[in-house]
């Protein structure tokens, strides 16, 4: 999950650049309160530099699992009902579109695609005749 938000973060800052070079990551290492926050200030979208600095937290048990990121990351209430998911849908799990960095069709199209070329398809000729199924 850490390695996942510091690509998301270098991804997202303008200009894209590496989050940790070796100097800051061992200065990230050896001090017992350090954070990343500082360094993601340039991300406009707060939603997404909020869910990225808890991805990059020192605490690995402090971390949510990523099915709980990605939820997140959809604008959907997560299991533990954390303060930032509790704003993001209702009582009933309708979803916050304004708070949703991945469109709906990653769920609905992307990830089940991906996941039949993953599993199903072995050999380049199962992936060609997964792909042309759909």
């Amino acid at each position: 999950v850490f390695s996942l938000g510091c690509l998301m973060g270098e991804v997202m800052l303008d200009p894209p650049r590496p989050l940790l070079d070796l100097p800051l990551m061992l200065s990230f290492l050896s001090s017992p309160d350090s954070n990343l926050s500082p360094l993601l200030t340039r991300i406009e979208n707060t939603h997404l530099r909020n869910v990225i600095i808890d991805m990059t937290r020192k605490e690995a048990e402090r971390r949510l699992g990523v099915s709980e990121y990605l939820r997140l990351l959809q604008g959907k209430r997560v299991a533990d009902d954390t303060a930032e998911s509790a704003d993001q849908s209702d009582e009933n799990g309708r979803v916050d579109k304004s708070l949703a960095v991945f469109p709906e069709y990653f769920e609905t199209c992307l990830y089940p695609l991906y996941y039949k070329l993953h599993w199903q398809g072995v050999t380049p000729d199962d992936r060609i005749r997964i792909l042309c199924q759909v």
